[in-house]
């Protein structure tokens, strides 16, 4: 199935990524497969103010000597360069903070607050906070957990779309792209405790960045197996395993 139109989540530190690589894309004049989807409104990334807060904080940490050589540009031209793009990208709703207010889904995001029929990943968020934080091998995942929240609040947002105006994710998979390892292991394994992961399924970004054109033009399937089995053989050195009941 060909997609007309496709939703994904981004945590902090895969915005960035898909940040520098639209703006360095835009800097030389190419148009990359991810640059086309975004600016041709075929893919749109949901996030939370959380991580808009969190990427502005971060950006300088963009400026790199590999980014001034790529560039060729003085650090404070590129950091100015980058602050625009994610402002742009704001203002285009390429990316948009799905908690916001004065969005395309504030109407449906309040309604799905408010509504628990609405509510499909929601119903689940106190046991996945507490098997997150159970599940995860650092002491700090605490300030991951507002992530966790904002996945599950983007999921039903994007679940209850109407089919008629946008294709939203009338049929799942929903990719969530993150680097961050332990958050994506401990969010996998609870995830699929409770056969979530059939609907919510987590994706490394460069894994995202080569699958996502095919994805939406080809209709083909998504997933990032080998991090799966990673998961659930390494993570935590193995010392936790996964158990098929809640």
């Amino acid at each position: 199935m060909v997609r007309k139109y496709a939703l994904v989540f981004t945590d902090t530190n895969s915005l960035l990524r898909l940040l520098y690589a639209i703006a360095t894309a835009r800097h030389r004049g190419q148009g990359t497969p991810l640059r086309l989807l975004l600016e041709s409104g075929r893919l749109q990334v949901l996030v939370t103010e959380y991580i808009v807060k969190e990427a502005e904080r971060k950006l300088p940490k963009l400026v790199t000597k590999r980014a001034v050589s790529h560039w060729d540009m003085e650090p404070s031209e590129i950091l100015n360069r980058l602050r625009e793009e994610l402002e742009n990208m704001l203002r285009t709703e390429q990316v948009v903070p799905v908690d916001a207010d004065e969005t395309a889904y504030a109407r449906i995001r309040r309604a799905v607050e408010e509504r628990s029929n609405r509510q499909i990943a929601l119903r689940h968020r106190g046991w996945l906070l507490h098997c997150v934080a159970r599940e995860a091998c650092r002491k700090n995942i605490g300030k991951d957990l507002p992530v966790v929240e904002g996945i599950l609040l983007a999921y039903d947002v994007a679940a209850a779309v109407p089919a008629s105006s946008r294709a939203g994710i009338t049929r799942p998979p929903f990719p969530v792209v993150t680097d961050d390892r332990d958050l994506f292991c401990s969010l996998y394994k609870c995830l699929r405790r409770r056969n979530l992961d059939r609907l919510i399924v987590l994706i490394r970004y460069d894994t995202f960045r080569e699958l996502i054109p095919k994805w939406t033009t080809e209709g083909e399937g998504i997933s990032d197996d080998e991090m799966y089995r990673w998961c659930l053989s390494r993570h935590c050195n193995g010392a936790r395993h996964v158990s098929s009941q809640p």
